[in-house]
């Protein structure tokens, strides 16, 4: 993850104090439009970051594709069907 610039911190930190849009705006010498600029920044920046957690644990998980270890889940192929072909017997 892009790591927060000094002011989407400082906006976040204000968030976190359960401040309204108009008291983050005041305590920081902004414009409320710049908050909300700032709060979007900040959620885009934290999706992609779960997105990216998300994706490890699964690669992790499940190994990477193509991998001649890897065994698909049996419980899957209950649910979705037979997968194809697998690299284990």
């Amino acid at each position: 993850m892009k790591p927060l610039t000094k002011r989407e911190y400082d906006v976040f930190q204000e968030m976190e104090a359960g401040k309204s849009n108009a008291e983050i705006a005041a305590a920081l010498g902004m414009k409320i439009g710049t908050v909300k600029t700032h709060k979007k920044t900040i959620r885009l920046k934290q999706r992609a970051e779960a997105e990216q957690h998300t994706l490890e644990a699964l690669t992790h998980e499940q190994g990477p594709a193509g991998d001649p270890e890897f065994d698909p889940d049996p419980e899957v192929e209950q649910v979705f069907g037979d997968p194809g072909p697998r690299w284990k017997s």
